[in-house]
């Protein structure tokens, strides 16, 4: 499933196209059930800009209009210099450059330009401009947009989990005002950890932060990661929980997400792939999650439980 840090590579990637108009929209057998809400026709509107609250995608319209996008387990937006026909594509848009933003794929990496704002993102190397995916297969159809003038922005979903809204400004507010803090952000500091941690102290620590009412981005292998790395059993509760520990969690999600953007997201089985059907190389990050032996003291054996319904993985040496 994608999370913050796929998401995000997703979202810088698109940053890099835009601002474009959507000239046409095409809908397929399957659109009804990841579109849930369409307030207005997007076709003729100008895509000026998109954004990210925890593991939502918005597309910020002109005219006060949103499309929101919520991946799913196996969403992802691809991008291609023809129609795609990958045959989980559910919605696909064609767009037209409002400014020639789209360059050579072969230019030098002087030219590279990543989002700036965000510094975990710099050294990101899954960025469509990058020459290094000059022999991915995908560019043959980035290079046509050369040409072309235009581009098809898809969604592709094979387990169509994904959810998608064409909607006004004001369902828009609502639905990015019901997540949490987003735990990229300058808000997610040690103390809302530990004041939202008391206010709740029975709940357990990893499947608690998998809520996005209050943590906004964290997913299964986030929440995994930021248990080992804080030291903390996955199945402690809450309200045990100290301020330094606080600290230590705040550390752990920065150090995790910092190391998944800069290797382009998290790849589980085939699973996610960026704009250009890259994997994500961040498996090679992690210290607990689907691995046999911890990657922190390299002695213990994983211990696998279910908790919640979900797959968690801890070392009983690291994490007390």
């Amino acid at each position: 499933m994608p999370e913050l840090p796929e998401i995000e590579t997703i979202k810088n990637q698109l940053l890099e196209i835009l601002p474009g108009k959507i000239s046409h929209v095409f809908y397929y057998p399957h659109t009804s059930s990841i579109l849930k809400m369409k307030e207005f026709d997007p076709i003729d509107m100008i895509i000026q800009n998109i954004c990210r609250k925890g593991k939502l995608l918005y597309f910020e319209l002109e005219k006060e209009k949103y499309i929101l996008s919520r991946l799913g387990m196996s969403g992802s937006w691809h991008i291609s210099g023809q129609k795609e026909c990958e045959k989980h594509t559910h919605l696909q848009f064609k767009i037209e450059p409002i400014q020639p933003k789209i360059e050579s794929f072969e230019q030098n990496d002087k030219n590279n330009k990543n989002d700036q704002s965000n510094p975990n993102f710099k050294n990101n190397k899954n960025t469509p401009n990058n020459p290094n995916l000059k022999n991915n297969k995908n560019n043959q159809n980035h290079q046509s947009n050369q040409t072309t003038n235009y581009y098809f922005l898809s969604y592709i979903d094979p387990r169509r989990f994904g959810r998608m809204y064409f909607t006004k400004e004001k369902e828009a507010k609502r639905i990015i005002d019901g997540l949490g803090v987003d735990v990229s952000s300058s808000a997610f500091t040690p103390s809302y950890i530990f004041n939202t941690f008391q206010k709740f102290p029975n709940k357990i620590i990893k499947s608690f932060l998998l809520e996005q009412k209050y943590f906004a981005g964290v997913g299964n292998y986030i929440a995994n990661e930021t248990c080992a790395r804080s030291g903390i059993l996955p199945f402690n509760r809450v309200g045990d929980i100290t301020f330094k520990q606080c600290q230590r969690i705040k550390n752990s999600v920065n150090e995790v997400l910092s190391g998944a953007i800069k290797a382009g997201g998290t790849t589980f089985h085939g699973g996610y792939s960026d704009t250009t059907g890259n994997r994500g190389e961040g498996v090679k990050n992690l210290v607990v999650f689907y691995q046999k032996i911890c990657g922190l003291c390299h002695k213990e054996a994983i211990i696998k439980i279910v908790l919640q319904g979900r797959g968690t993985y801890y070392c009983p040496r690291c994490q007390k």
